[in-house]
Formats: structure tokens, C-alpha cells, sequence
């Protein structure tokens, strides 16, 4: 099974076996984050980063619910998606995946990879930054099987989200990733080492 990219926010299947995924119609949506004081600000920068301004809601935790098989099902086969992560102190993260991400397997991990237009982001109380790989590291997100109980999404030496909804910062980021920010945790912009757990888990389709 493989899908493939037709242009930009839309996909077209290749002839495969039954139980594809289906085509996904891209539907112009308003991009609303609550809670969020500078909301305007951070749509900006999103835009920029992006080069989108129009943005179509794929997935949310708050609806959605917060399981491997959740996220999986509303965001696999797609691309151009940026994944934002609310904490609940306040910070704002994710990443931008501009390739096709892979379909899900029902028991085994898969390595959705991007050539080119990778980044991660962060938009907190003292770090507004875009960061790219150092590497050629094609493999950016683990797509954790259907059947995971404990892993939402891993983003490679970059952060991975469990059920329990805490979020994990790799401590090896700045090994991995062109970063300005001083700090050793530019993603929470605090120490390193604390826990921290997510309000929403967005992915959303940029058109």
C-alpha cells in the first residue's frame, strides 16, 4: 500500500489492495487554538514558517482522544501536516512534515521519512524559533503500531508524546537540530529534565 502526493493538499492513491486509505477532501478551516493569548502572533509565524495560510483541521486530542490508533487514523496519508503541541503551562511546539506520512501498520513501528521541509518549532515564553536537522536524517516521525497502549508520536531526537498525555524532550535536541536558543530545553524553554503534560495535540493539513 503506498499513497502518494498529487499537489500541494491533496492525495491520490496508487492501485493497491483493498483497505487503502481513503482520499482526504481539503476543506479550507479556521485555525483556532484557545487559550492562547497571542494567538495572532503565533498564526503568523505558523504562516511563514509554513508558507501556508490556510489550514485544515485533521486531528484533534481534546476530540479526537490521545491513542496511537487515534492519531494515526486521522493523519497517516497525509501531507504537509504540522503537529502543535499545548502544554499545559503555557508552551507551544511541534513539527512540520511536508512529505506523505506513512500509513500505520496493525503490530509494527514505521519510519515516515522527509527529504527536504523538515522543522521543528517552538513558541513559548522565551523562545520563538523555526529549527531544522543538522543531518540528512530522512527518518522524522515513528508511526507507532495500532495496537500501542503507551506511545502516541515520536518525532525523532526531537520529543515523543505518551498516553498518559506527558511529553518528553529529548535531551540530545541541540545534537540533532540547528537551535539558537541558549536554553537546553527550547521546546518547554525551562529545565530539561521536568515533566510536562499536554493540553492538545493538534495535526493540522496546511494548504
Amino acid at each position: 500500500m503506498a499513497c502518494t502526493k498529487r499537489k500541494k493538499g491533496f492525495l491520490t492513491l496508487q492501485r493497491s489492495p483493498r483497505n487503502c486509505c481513503p482520499i482526504r477532501k481539503v476543506k479550507s478551516a479556521a485555525f483556532e487554538i484557545s487559550k492562547l493569548d497571542n494567538k495572532s502572533l503565533i498564526l503568523s509565524d505558523l504562516e511563514n514558517w509554513c508558507n501556508s495560510n490556510q489550514f485544515n483541521i485533521l486531528y484533534n486530542s481534546s476530540t479526537d482522544g490521545l491513542t496511537a490508533h487515534d492519531f494515526n487514523s486521522k493523519v497517516c496519508c497525509c501531507s504537509n501536516v504540522l503537529v502543535i503541541v499545548i502544554t499545559e503551562d503555557g508552551s507551544i511546539f511541534g513539527c512540520y512534515h511536508p512529505d506523505v506520512i506513512c500509513p500505520a501498520q496493525s503490530y509494527c513501528i514505521q519510519k515516515s521519512s522527509c527529504k527536504e521541509g523538515f522543522f521543528l518549532f517552538t513558541h513559548n515564553y522565551t523562545t520563538i524559533e523555526k529549527m531544522t536537522k543538522k543531518s540528512k536524517m530522512e527518518d522524522v516521525l515513528t508511526i507507532h503500531p495500532q495496537c500501542e497502549s503507551n506511545f502516541v508520536l515520536t518525532v525523532a531526537s526531537a520529543f515523543w508524546i505518551l498516553t498518559d498525555r506527558t511529553v518528553h524532550i529529548h535531551p540530545s535536541l541541540k545534537n540533532h537540530y540547528f537551535v539558537k536558543s541558549p536554553m537546553l530545553n527550547p521546546m518547554l524553554g525551562r529545565m530539561i529534565n521536568k515533566v510536562s503534560h499536554i493540553s492538545t495535540l493538534l495535526a493540522v493539513e496546511c494548504i
